[in-house]
């Protein structure tokens, strides 16, 4: 099986929740967001995503859910793809760098392309 083969195997995985990308970034599952952008099937990376399950769930930026989930995979991937991380999560309220503040984490929003708006 070929990487990409691999990675749309996973994606697969969480199409069943209605919610694979915010999923995937969820579970710190990078292979997923890489079948996303292979198949440009990827959503806006700076629009909070609505959860369809259960109604009324507050909105999230997929690069706030991987900076939760920890997945550094997941962060890189994102940034380099052009997540904003000045963006203001309306799920925490905070945006991912404030989030990544204080964690493993952190080293990357600093060297962020996207860190002149700061």
């Amino acid at each position: 099986m070929t990487r990409h083969e691999h990675d749309l195997e996973l994606m697969k995985k969480y199409t069943a929740c209605g919610l694979n990308f915010i999923a995937a970034c969820t579970h710190g599952d990078a292979g997923v967001l890489r079948a996303h952008f292979a198949e440009k099937k990827a959503p806006p990376l700076n629009e909070n995503m609505v959860y369809s399950m259960p109604p009324g769930f507050p909105q999230m930026l997929p690069l706030a859910a991987a900076v939760l989930s920890g997945s550094k995979a997941c962060v890189e991937f994102l940034l380099v793809h052009g997540a904003d991380p000045d963006i203001r999560c309306r799920r925490c309220g905070k945006t991912p760098r404030e989030l990544a503040e204080n964690t493993a984490l952190a080293e990357l929003f600093a060297t962020s392309v996207n860190n002149d708006r700061k």
